[in-house]
Order: structure tokens, then sequence, then C-alpha cells
């Protein structure tokens, strides 16, 4: 979802976050052959949502990535937000193995799978990391955390806090246009978010809607 903000460096760059909703697999392919000419700069990919949505696995996302990396943008994978099962921390491991493109971490295993293999690429700290301090960001920066994601929820005081507190060479982005994701909180509201996806499905006019749209700022420090 779109994310917008101002920082000590001034630099900013437009980042269009995952697809919320369930879209056939044709609608996602078509999405993201429009995204490779629209003017972002970052393109976060894959399934946070529901573990259970297979329209696209992972090859077809990696495929997708070369094709958006080729176009001049940034391709970031990004984890699922509540990682449940074994099945789910395999998917994690074949993300990280692929090293050409950056991480978005959205759960804490994920995080130590990065730190655990000493990924070559510095990762992202997802939203649903939940980074409500300065600590905590300089926590997930000594794993190798280059970009934080702030939660939708947090005050501009609270954010503005952690930015001027914030490691040198630490990335900020947050939300600036788009619809929110319902967050997770166990197996319950898990089977309610993928229910939800498919109730939804078919009933979006434009994917443009659908998938969020963020801003994030050059590091405090950076250039």
């Amino acid at each position: 979802a779109p994310r917008s903000m101002q920082a000590r460096a001034r630099t900013m760059k437009l980042a269009l976050g995952p697809i919320l909703y369930y879209w056939p697999r044709h609608a996602v392919l078509d999405f993201y052959a429009d995204v490779a000419a629209a003017p972002v700069d970052v393109v976060y990919l894959g399934e946070t949502v529901c573990s259970r949505r297979h329209e696209l696995r992972l090859p077809d996302w990696l495929e997708i990535a070369t094709m958006l990396a080729d176009a001049g943008k940034e391709a970031v994978l990004s984890t699922l937000p509540l990682v449940e099962a074994e099945a789910d921390l395999r998917l994690v491991r074949k993300l990280v193995e692929h090293e050409r493109f950056r991480i978005e971490a959205n759960d804490m295993g994920a995080v130590r799978i990065l730190g655990a293999r000493g990924a070559r690429l510095p990762f992202v700290a997802g939203a649903s990391l939940s980074v409500y301090s300065a600590q905590m960001l300089s926590l997930l920066a000594n794993e190798g955390a280059m970009r934080w994601v702030s939660p939708p929820e947090l005050s501009s005081a609270t954010l503005a806090d952690i930015v001027r507190a914030a490691p040198v060479g630490v990335e900020t982005e947050v939300l600036a246009h788009g619809r929110l994701q319902r967050r997770a909180a166990g197996k319950p509201l898990g089977q309610f978010r993928c229910t939800a996806g498919r109730l939804l499905h078919g009933s979006v006019g434009t994917p443009g809607f659908a998938a969020a749209r963020r801003q994030h700022l050059a590091a405090p420090g950076g250039h």
C-alpha cells in the first residue's frame, strides 16, 4: 500500500506493495506487465495473505521479479506475515536461496532464517514485524535490515522519533495510499483472511486499487 513521509535525506522513491487480493494467474501476470512500464522504483512480490493460495508458485514470482528487474525496478520478494507450518518455513528458505532479489521479512522466523544463512542482500523489515521503537529497529538492523516499513497504526510523532534515531543507512518506508492488509493473529483469523480473499476475488474492477502503493525515503545520512 502506498507510503510517504519526510526525513533528513530528501531522496524519495515510490514503491508498489504486494497484491492482497486473490486474483487469477492471468490477471496477476497482466498487472505486472503493466507495472514494468509504470513510474515506480520498488515492487514487492509474493503471497502475503494466505499460504493456501496457489495461483502462482515461487518460479512464477521469480520470473516476474526478473522481468521487473530487467525493466529497471528493484524487485523484492515478500514472505508471509504468519509462518505457521513447516511448508511455510520451506518457502521462506527457498526465497532466501535466490540471492539475486532482496527479501521483505514479515515474520521473525524469516528474520532468523536470513540471519542464520548470512544472506548476501540486506533485507526489508515488513510492517507486520511491528517496529514501534528505535530499539526494535536497531535490533533488526543488526540482523541485516536495510529498510523498515512503518506499521500503519504508528502515530506521526512516534514515527518521527524512530526516524531520528534510526541507524545510519537504514531506509524508512511509510504508507502513502492504498488499502490496509488485515493483520494476522493466529489460525482463525488466518482462515478468515483466506476466505475473504476468495470472496473478493473477481469483485475488484481495477487491479491498481488492490495493490497497495508505497513510498520510501533514503536513510538518514544517505544520499
